[in-house]
């Protein structure tokens, strides 16, 4: 292992793929086999995670001997995230990529819109810090096993909270933190802020 993508998992697989279906989220979560192969025909315009990850270490074009990536993803009620990540996974290791999870409980919000604000608001914080804790002892294992290994972190799945979260873990940790631009599909990296986070 020579370098290593810790990537947050967002739903784009399965909301591109219902929108090309015309089906209900509901529906596109019993469809593995359809998402799997929806993936397969054409992974950047499938998948942002995929999309951003190749235009960062050219994946589809070359195999990419020595490259590992880490999917993060939150253990929702709905399990979205998780089979996201299980389609994305099982998709990067048919190309010889090594593919570990990283499962999170939750990310903390509640499921319910009836859900009282202060509640729903407090759980997200707490969710938000398991992640920030959860990639750091992550990385640091990472760094102990492997000394030379190059470390990215990619935050073009999930929500905005999360990519925050990177940022921050990226900048005391001294990572480059990238996404993929949506108007010109070019990662980005973003700049190491001055001041620890």
């Amino acid at each position: 292992m020579k370098e290593l993508h810790v990537v947050t998992v967002g739903i784009s697989l399965l909301t591109n793929w219902g929108r090309a279906s015309n089906l209900p989220l509901d529906t596109v979560l019993r469809r593995h086999k359809q998402l799997a192969e929806f993936l397969k025909a054409d992974p950047r315009a499938a998948c942002s995670e995929i999309n951003s990850l190749d235009a960062r270490t050219g994946l589809l074009r070359r195999r990419s001997k020595g490259l590992a990536v880490s999917l993060v993803y939150s253990a929702t009620a709905g399990q979205e995230s998780r089979l996201a990540a299980r389609l994305i996974g099982n998709f990067l290791k048919q190309r010889g990529i090594e593919v570990t999870e990283i499962k999170l409980k939750d990310i903390g919000v509640p499921a319910s819109p009836q859900a009282k604000p202060a509640e729903a608001a407090r759980l997200a914080e707490a969710g938000l810090m398991r992640l920030y804790d959860k990639l750091e002892a992550h990385i640091h294992k990472m760094r102990q096993l492997h000394p030379d290994l190059e470390i990215s972190l990619n935050a073009t799945g999930g929500y905005k909270a999360e990519t925050a979260i990177l940022y921050g873990l990226g900048c005391d940790l001294g990572l480059p933190v990238y996404y993929l631009h949506e108007t010109y599909r070019v990662p980005i990296t973003l700049p190491v802020c001055a001041v620890p986070f």
